[in-house]
């Protein structure tokens, strides 16, 4: 073979690529699969931001909540140690007479405001209230013969623990907390409250104030309710707030006692979000975007295709 026909077999064209034939549903396909990637994509920004949104209300509810609980257990306590303080001055005063006694429920009443009375209830008989007007009915009330009274009693006698129970209806009008307290006598040289039994020591606290003080410290976008305990030491019935918070899945905490403790639920007022504030937003630019996206796709995949047709 010579240079000439070398050169023949070289220059030889090639054959032309051969097109595949696209289907004319491709771009239409193509369009749905990209409205898909694009609008999954839209729903999970739109659920993660739901997400961090209720994180960040759950966060700012537990804060709030945890300075309700403060307010409220400061409140609480500083008028059930008042019992206390009455209950250690009867324990090593177990002879009082009634101008002592007297006297020293007039300086207990002062220290807070809420105190309907301070009752003496020796061998567990109401022996003193102050002040006396407007509560003489209840001198002489055996509390063993009691039926409203004398489980309680009981309870305290055996465990020798202090209770705070309510609210209850007074005759007098309104409703009021009592915090009760077993007295014990202090022997001279003995130690401090291990001698014999002496009775009780009684402070009704009005419900309203109490429930005034709380609810000043709760902030206008929180919601919340109290469940006391009973006589027995045994979960109470909510007696602030929306009975049923508990099917709002509230956050409970405990507002802790000397006497025990009640519970404390918290919700914001206008419930747990579900969309977070940005929710509109993403969602509509979205759309546009993803719209504007497909439209690119079907755009390009058209003329792509018109391409392969007139090279083929």
């Amino acid at each position: 073979m010579d240079l000439h026909d070398r050169a023949d077999e070289q220059s030889t064209p090639t054959d032309p690529p051969v097109f595949v034939e696209w289907p004319k549903s491709t771009p239409i396909f193509a369009t749905a699969l990209m409205a898909a990637i694009a609008l999954s994509s839209v729903w999970i920004l739109d659920r993660n931001a739901a997400a961090q949104y209720f994180d960040e209300v759950r966060a700012d509810t537990v804060r709030d909540l945890a300075a309700v609980r403060g307010a409220a257990e400061v409140a609480i306590n500083r008028r059930v140690h008042l019992t206390r303080g009455l209950k250690a001055y009867v324990s090593i005063n177990p002879d009082m007479n009634a101008r002592e006694f007297a006297d020293f429920a007039a300086l207990i009443m002062k220290e807070v405001d809420g105190i309907r009375s301070v009752t003496s209830i020796k061998d567990n008989v109401i022996n003193d209230v102050y002040p006396r007007k407007g509560n003489e009915g209840a001198i002489g009330l055996e509390l063993l013969k009691n039926s409203d009274q004398r489980a309680a009693a009981e309870y305290a006698i055996e465990t020798g623990l202090p209770w705070l129970a309510g609210p209850v209806n007074l005759v007098q009008g309104g409703e009021a907390f009592i915090s009760r307290d077993p007295v014990y006598i202090t022997e001279p040289d003995g130690s401090p409250g291990e001698g014999a039994y002496w009775g009780m020591v009684s402070i009704l606290i009005d419900k309203k104030t109490l429930d005034s003080e709380i609810l000043h410290s709760v902030p206008d976008e929180l919601a919340i309710a109290v469940r006391g305990r009973t006589d027995r030491n045994k979960p109470g019935e909510i007696f602030l707030g929306d009975p049923n918070i508990e099917v709002t899945a509230p956050i409970v905490t405990d507002i802790s006692l000397p006497t025990g403790s009640w519970q404390l639920y918290g919700v914001p007022k206008t419930g747990w979000p579900t969309v977070s504030p940005h929710g509109t937003t993403i969602r509509v630019v979205g759309v546009l975007l993803s719209c504007f996206a497909c439209a690119l796709v079907f755009a390009a995949i058209r003329l792509l295709q018109e391409y392969r047709n007139y090279s083929h």
